[in-house]
């Protein structure tokens, strides 16, 4: 079996405060999905220090797809069912795209590690899939999920304050009246479950999980939670962009029910950080601008995304990494909502953003109709 994309040359593996990562990204068609899952979990069995998958994103091209790779998952990889989170996405290269992130398995969070006194970061992710039959059922799935995940965490020795990245996958994200769109049901109950289990604590100022809000086709509803019990000298930092009005700030008019999520959530450590950028889009202040210029639109993005990357605002929390900015970018996903716009979004992408950070481009829907694209990303700054 051959893959259009060799994990080997889409794939980026480094250190951060005392564990491996390794971020790789691959397409294939739906008949070579085992197989291609089996390459990569023979691959990182293999690697001097063993590697565990902690987050499978696989990005299928329609509903039948979808159905198909989560009755293999089921069947031949039950272990990773609840750290995949499979969507309708088409890629734009191939049928069907894997992007997973590694990290070496001691430091994965699990019933035995979770008791321990290992002075690694410990990692724990988990993923729900659901079909939703309808859009009023929306916010009952999406807080059962969460709850879910929730418990599993705890069960980890994982509490909401070790919650640092959400994925939400929103079915017909923007369907319906402006205060009854699956995207504001969302946002109403994470609202509600962040207030029952204190994440933000209610007060102006404290932190909330990254996140990203993004469509996939069909009436379904995907929720991925990462968490990190830190170590002793490392803390999570919530960063804001000074030119983007908070999410959890946002007018009525711009979102009915504000958004709670940071723009980017940060572990800090002396002169090395490893950030979670936000889902980000061509938001100035609170208001969308370059509207109906795709290129545009992309620039401002990556420059909202440099921006929280700047070694100006970590510095404001005594942290001086030796490389910061877009350079320190290891992985990326694009959202683009047309896909008569891909070619010109992965050549700004190009451009602008390092040769050897691993990239996935798929077609979604975005949270604002006049919204055109939507990147997030994972930098790693070393001392």
């Amino acid at each position: 079996m051959t893959l259009s994309i060799p994990f080997g040359d889409n794939a980026l593996a480094l250190s951060f405060a005392g564990s491996r990562h390794k971020f790789l990204s691959a397409t294939c068609t739906p008949d070579a999905f085992s197989d291609c899952l089996l390459q990569l979990v023979a691959a990182s069995s293999s690697e001097p220090v063993p590697l565990g998958v902690l987050r499978l994103v696989v990005a299928v091209s329609d509903q039948d797809q979808l159905h198909g790779i989560l009755e293999q998952l089921t069947k031949d990889f039950p272990a990773l069912l609840c750290r995949a989170e499979v969507v309708v996405q088409p890629p734009f290269s191939g049928q069907l795209q894997l992007s997973a992130w590694l990290v070496d398995q001691a430091a994965i969070a699990n019933e035995a590690s979770s008791n321990s006194s290992s002075a690694a970061l410990q990692w724990l992710f988990s993923a729900s899939n659901e079909l939703v039959p309808s859009n009023a059922q929306v916010a009952s799935v999406f807080s059962r999920q969460f709850y879910d995940g929730m418990t599993f965490g705890h069960a980890q020795g994982h509490t909401p304050d070790d919650l640092l990245r959400a994925w939400i996958y929103i079915g017909n994200i923007t369907q319906g009246r402006h205060d009854e769109t699956p995207y504001q049901q969302v946002n109403a109950a994470r609202r509600d479950v962040f207030q029952e289990v204190g994440i933000g604590k209610g007060t102006v100022g404290s932190p909330f999980p990254a996140s990203t809000g993004i469509g996939t086709q069909g009436p379904s509803l995907t929720l991925g939670l990462l968490s990190c019990r830190t170590r002793p000298g490392m803390r999570l930092v919530a960063l804001e962009n000074r030119r983007q009005t908070s999410a959890f700030h946002y007018p009525k008019e711009e979102s009915l029910i504000a958004p709670l999520f940071s723009r980017a959530v940060a572990i800090l450590g002396g002169a090395q950080a490893m950030v979670f950028v936000s889902g980000t889009a061509s938001i100035v202040g609170a208001k969308s601008v370059h509207l109906g210029d795709i290129e545009q639109q992309t620039r401002q993005t990556l420059e909202n995304i440099g921006n929280l990357l700047c070694a100006r605002l970590l510095s404001d929390y005594d942290c001086y990494p030796a490389v910061s900015g877009l350079e320190s970018i290891v992985s990326y996903t694009v959202y683009i909502k047309h896909r008569k716009d891909f070619a010109l979004v992965r050549a700004v992408c190009a451009a602008l953003l390092p040769d050897r950070a691993v990239a996935s481009f798929v077609e979604a829907d975005v949270c604002r109709t006049e919204l055109l694209v939507e990147i997030e990303a994972i930098a790693v700054m070393p001392e």
